[in-house]
């Protein structure tokens, strides 16, 4: 992952039908080192799929909650959809 945000990989680029992004799956999956590195590149944790789901909702629906890479971005942001 490191490489291709080094090598300017789009950190919001959406992919599939739902159009989630790799912050979404990576905090699905329980990825909370990649979503960590996501984060500092830039990644937008509000931004929403076709289903109006956030990465936070993927973290709490996901295989793994990871909520702690989250933490900073709870205190500090306000999330209204």
């Amino acid at each position: 992952m490191q490489m291709l945000l080094d090598y300017g990989a789009e950190v919001n680029a959406t992919f599939a039908t739902l159009e989630t992004t790799a912050l979404m799956t990576s905090s699905f999956h329980g990825h909370s080192q990649i979503v960590r590195m996501l984060l500092d590149h830039g990644a937008n944790a509000k931004a929403v799929d076709t289903q109006g789901s956030t990465a936070l909702g993927y973290a709490f629906g996901g295989s793994v909650n990871i909520l702690h890479p989250f933490n900073g971005l709870l205190s500090r942001t306000t999330w209204v959809n």
